[in-house]
Formats: structure tokens, sequence, C-alpha cells
């Protein structure tokens, strides 16, 4: 196979780095894909705002983008329905690789007064997420609910259904005067 020779090897490095602290967090946080990022526009958006900070702070260190940031996002949804290793970690049970990914640029953002509050966030997450692994000793349990089990609490009222509610309402608990007719499984909340 053919491997391309860079006279800039720095910011190819910060090219490959670009997509990872994004991809990487995201996908282990919501159990996407490549793809499933790139096509789901709120996960997109904020993939390429990380992104953006991340170029802000390169460029103040030197580093030249050789490519722009739409066509590095085009490249990761191209790969497809790729686990990125950060979910394959958290999906195997083994910590993820935080500092290295993301928490250099944050390092990086503070030492070049760059603000970089979308990969903060995002870092605050991902660092929770292997906290609460690292507590469950690499177990991340994730549980889901039967809809007759369901019971939700809303900031004045509570949902106790027996019947199935309207798919479209996904469960929420609606004050009375937007409830579909028919509906009696609105009731006060309570203090118990």
């Amino acid at each position: 196979f053919k491997a391309p020779v860079s006279r800039d090897i720095r910011s190819e490095i910060w090219v490959k780095l670009w997509g990872n602290l994004s991809f990487n967090p995201i996908s282990a946080l919501t159990h996407a894909t490549l793809q499933d990022i790139c096509r789901f526009p709120l996960s997109r958006e904020l993939a390429a705002r990380m992104m953006g900070e991340a170029q802000a702070v390169g460029q103040k260190l030197g580093v030249e983008f050789k490519i722009s940031l739409d066509k590095r996002i085009a490249g990761a949804e191209a790969v497809g329905a790729h686990k990125t290793s950060m979910l394959q970690d958290v999906e195997a049970g083994r910590a993820p690789e935080i500092e290295a990914l993301v928490g250099s640029v944050v390092e990086l953002g503070r030492l070049t007064g760059t603000p970089t509050p979308h990969i903060d966030a995002v870092y605050a997450l991902v660092k929770l997420l292997a906290h609460t692994m690292d507590e469950q000793k690499g177990r991340l349990c994730l549980q889901t609910l039967e809809p007759a089990s369901c019971f939700l609490r809303s900031a004045s009222f509570s949902c106790i259904s027996t019947q199935a509610p309207a798919p479209s309402l996904n469960w929420l608990a609606l004050p009375a005067a937007i409830t579909p007719p028919g509906n009696t499984g609105l009731m006060p909340a309570t203090d118990s």
C-alpha cells in the first residue's frame, strides 16, 4: 500500500485529532456510530462546534488545517456505521482514552487562552462516564422500563396509566389543558 510522506506531520496529527476529539466522546456517550453522529443534525452540529474550537486552538499553535471542517465531517460520515475506539472501550468495560483525545485539547485551549466551551462540556460528561464505569468496575447498566411500569413526574403532574398512551406523547406527563381527549392518566403530583 502507499503511504504519503508529509513535510508537516504536526498538521496531519491535528487533522486526525480534530475528528477524534469530537466523534469519540460523542459516540461513547450516545452509543452511536460515526454515520449516526454525522447524519443526526444535533450531534453533527455539536461535533462541528467542538472541531471549530479545536481548530482555533491549533491555529494559535501554528497548525495549518489543509481540509475544511465540512470535508473532515464528510470523511467521517463516509466511513459508515463504524464504532469509535472510545465506544468500543465503553462497550467492553475498559477505561476510555479521554486525556489524549479530549483532555489534551482542553489543556491547550487554556494555555493559549482559547475558549472551548463545547469541548469542556463534552469532556466533563465523558469524564463522568469514565468515573461511573470505574465505580461500577467497568459495568455500565442501561435499563429499559416497560410502558405499564412507567412513572414520570413533571413540575406539577405525575403520570400513571394502564392505558397505552398516544405514540406521539412518548409517556410525557402533560398539564390537563393540553391532555388529549379521553386520557385520564394525569393527576396532580403528590409528595409521596
